[in-house]
Order: structure tokens, then C-alpha cells, then sequence
């Protein structure tokens, strides 16, 4: 989707630094290396390092950030600098102890906000490991590992695959909405990462509320669903 208009960029002598992070694995190993054969084909057509990228390891950064999602875009040309930034999430990390930057902005360099960017982002790439096809390599097999373990694949058709039972933070959540309805309360947020498994959250509090208050199975009507409400006719509980 940028290839084009990066390679425009870089062939006016553009400058380009590009920082992804591991942050729950979401960044796509393809894509990575997709991005090392850019800056590859840039430094053989130029002879110049006009267009970089980095990894950060969220490991490695001395400030232990709960989350790593900027998001950001920061432009400087003919003396001005335009920033277009938006992270955030509704959530604890979001809020309190990750890095998420939110601001949209255009001015001088010398402009406060301007100039904390810079920083910022000089201060992250300090921190970045260079994207090579080894470090690829190494994040694949990590983000493949890390995704088995904590996410829940995606099914285009159910069909007769079989229905994921609730992981350990999902049966505490339902038991949550559960509470909050014997509670008198019609309404609540879950705000979890992008793929931990939300919409099978949905589907199965959906049954969850089905078996609670005795609705006729036409009420939940999808596929995935039915499944999840086998899996807790099955005499599965929430406390």
C-alpha cells in the first residue's frame, strides 16, 4: 500500500526511518521481510542507507512498557514539520504505563510538540535492532510461537471445525458480565489486544446469556455461536 509513494519519496532523496515493533507478535513476518528487501533495493539503487528500518524489542527498552503502539508519522520538509499521530486504546496500558502517542500537528521544528517527537522517536531508534533477515527469521519463529499460545485462530467457516473452548482470561470475563448482569447492570466494556479472542468473548457471553434467561436458540443464530452454546450446554460454569 506505501511502496509507491515511498519509492517517490526516496528517489527526491528523501530520508526515510522506519521503526516496527514485537509488541504481541501482531507485526506480520512477511511484511518485515518484505520491508528489509526495500531498504536492500534503496541502498543498491542510491549507494545510501536513504531508507532504514528498526525493530524494537520491547523487552530491551529500559522503561518496561506495558504496551509499544505509536503509531505515528513524523514529516519534515522544507523547514516544516508535520505529525500525525493516534494510538490509544481504551485500556490500563493505554492509559497508565504503555507508549501511545496521540496528536495531530503542523508547524516549526522549534514547536514544543514538534521537537518532543523528534526526541521521542530519536531516544526509540537508539533502542531499535536493525531489521535484517536474520532478526526476521528469529521474530517469526518467536511470533508464531507466542501466537499458538496466546491467540485464537481465525475460522473462515466453523463447519465441523472444532468450537475453542474459553481460555483462562475469557472464563474470567464472562464470569464478570455474569456478575454485572445478576447485578442489575445492562452494560459493560472488555478491552483487551488486538486477536485475544473478543468476538469469541461475545459468542460465547451471548450463549452464556441464552442459558441464563432460557432464549430460544434462533436468538443467537451464527454458526461459531451455536458452537460456543454447545460447549456450555455441555454443563460448562461460570462462578
Amino acid at each position: 500500500m506505501i511502496e509507491e509513494r515511498l519509492f517517490d519519496a526516496i528517489r527526491n532523496a528523501a530520508r526515510v526511518r522506519i521503526l516496527v515493533g514485537d509488541y504481541l507478535s501482531i507485526s506480520d513476518a512477511r511484511a518485515l521481510s518484505r520491508l528489509v528487501g526495500w531498504c536492500e533495493l534503496a541502498e543498491e539503487a542510491y549507494g545510501d542507507q536513504r531508507l532504514q528500518a528498526r525493530l524494537i524489542e520491547i523487552a530491551k527498552l529500559p522503561s518496561g512498557p506495558a504496551s509499544f503502539h505509536p503509531k505515528a508519522w513524523h514529516i519534515v520538509e522544507d523547514g516544516r514539520v508535520f505529525i500525525s499521530v493516534g494510538s490509544s486504546n481504551l485500556s490500563r496500558p493505554a492509559l497508565h504505563s504503555g507508549i501511545e502517542w496521540n496528536l495531530l500537528s503542523s508547524g516549526s521544528p522549534e514547536t514544543p510538540a514538534h521537537a518532543q517527537v523528534a526526541a521521542e522517536f530519536q531516544a526509540l531508534w537508539r533502542f531499535g535492532t536493525v531489521l535484517t533477515p536474520e532478526l526476521v527469521t528469529r521474530y517469526a519463529a518467536a511470533a508464531a510461537k507466542y501466537r499458538r499460545a496466546n491467540f485464537i485462530p481465525e475460522l473462515v467457516d466453523a463447519g465441523d471445525e472444532k468450537i475453542p473452548s474459553p481460555r483462562p482470561w475469557q472464563v474470567e470475563a464472562l464470569a464478570a458480565l455474569r456478575h454485572l448482569r445478576q447485578a442489575g447492570h445492562r452494560r459493560a466494556l472488555v478491552a483487551v489486544a488486538t486477536g485475544m479472542g473478543k468476538t469469541w468473548l461475545a459468542a460465547s457471553d451471548a450463549c452464556q446469556f441464552k442459558l441464563e434467561h432460557n432464549h430460544r436458540q434462533h436468538d443467537v443464530n451464527t454458526l461459531q455461536t451455536k458452537g460456543c452454546c454447545d460447549y456450555w450446554g455441555r454443563g460448562s460454569t461460570v462462578s
